[in-house]
């Protein structure tokens, strides 16, 4: 038997269990399965995350967002973003990470990192350490990540300056 179709139905994430006739039964976040008519389908957006990830996993996206004022020589955002999801369990590094610019902000550029986790069950435990990772690995080389939007820059050394979110 082939791996279990990762779904989400109304933007919750789903374990497909078995489909019939009349009813599509899935398994929830929380390990109860759940009975949903085929008519509630047809009539709501389905997201399959397994169908193009090659039979590898499912597909994880993020989007981080970078200031205009990074001095880093170009490239230095899609190095970072891969080298956070090299550092993160259960992703899966062939086919590699793709990272893309998505957005160019009012105050930032966003960028969007796509990667593949081997285990659907697994998908919200790797996208919280892939966010996690990207949070270190951006520390390390002083590159400030800009989500939301700030004001001011974030204190650096002892009482200095502190950041607003707005």
């Amino acid at each position: 038997m082939g791996r279990i179709p990762f779904t989400s139905l109304s933007s919750i994430p789903k374990i497909r269990i078995v489909t019939n006739t009349f009813e599509c039964r899935v398994s929830s976040k929380v390990d109860a399965e759940v009975s949903i008519p085929n008519a509630v389908l047809i009539t709501d957006k389905a997201t399959n995350y397994t169908r193009l990830a090659g039979g590898k996993g499912v597909i994880l996206n993020t989007t981080v967002s970078i200031g205009y004022s990074d001095p880093l020589e170009k490239g230095t955002q899609n190095k970072l973003l891969i080298l956070a999801s090299k550092r993160t369990p259960g992703l899966v590094q062939n086919p590699p990470p793709i990272v893309r610019q998505t957005a160019l902000s009012d105050f930032y550029v966003a960028y969007r990192l796509s990667v593949i986790t081997e285990k659907p069950e697994m998908r919200g435990q790797s996208l919280s350490a892939l966010h996690a990772n990207i949070q270190d690995v951006f520390n390390e080389h002083g590159e400030q990540i800009m989500s939301p939007h700030y004001v001011s820059a974030p204190p650096t050394e002892g009482m200095g300056t502190h950041g607003k979110v707005v």
